[in-house]
């Protein structure tokens, strides 16, 4: 339930635990478990349940805001696949990511965003590191024409900024559930 989440969560603050998990178990599986196709669940959810597989969202770009306007990476159709070009930033965990979700727009109206897995070792998908003054580890990742099956997108076309809204409602609470457990542990 949320509630063990939440649990969880906070004790993993209080650890400060450098963990893939709210990405990859939280945003990446939760998009595929809310639109994913069938073969995708079957595929990658039981992987990222047991952790032999990290998949990690690619959402941010530079300059750009929070909300569907700020994805402006493009995802151009070309025949039975998309072509994918433009910058990502501070990609948490990319360099243990096995697949990459990736926010794409595909048309000009403020919901045409899509999503779609992507290998991060696919020709085209540059992954550089950035430190932060955290000390933690983000990713700036270039996308230079990378094709992407049609198969690779999660959910109906336009579809993409309404799953991945629905998603953030859940990773924003185990996140300040996070820090709340952070914060205890330098209060105590």
């Amino acid at each position: 339930s949320m509630l063990d989440g939440v649990v969880l969560f906070e004790e993993l603050g209080r650890a400060l635990a450098p963990t893939p998990l709210i990405e990859s178990a939280v945003m990446s599986a939760g998009a595929i478990l809310r639109a994913g196709s069938d073969a995708q669940q079957a595929d990658l959810l039981p992987a990222i349940a047991s952790g032999e597989m990290v998949v990690v969202p690619s959402w941010l770009e530079p300059d750009n805001s929070y909300g569907p306007r700020g994805v402006q990476m493009r995802a151009e159709a070309d025949g039975d696949a998309f072509v994918l070009s433009g910058t990502k930033v501070l990609v948490r965990f990319a360099a243990a990511a096995d697949r990459l979700v990736v926010l794409a727009r595909t048309g000009d109206a403020e919901g045409d965003v899509d999503l779609f897995l992507v290998d991060p070792e696919a020709p085209g998908v540059s992954v550089e590191q950035r430190h932060t003054i955290s000390s933690d580890a983000q990713f700036r990742i270039e996308f230079d024409g990378v094709r992407v099956a049609a198969s690779d997108r999660i959910g109906a076309p336009g579809s993409g900024w309404a799953t991945w809204s629905a998603v953030m409602v859940r990773a924003m609470t185990l996140a300040a559930a996070y820090a709340a457990g952070g914060a205890q542990y330098a209060l105590d």
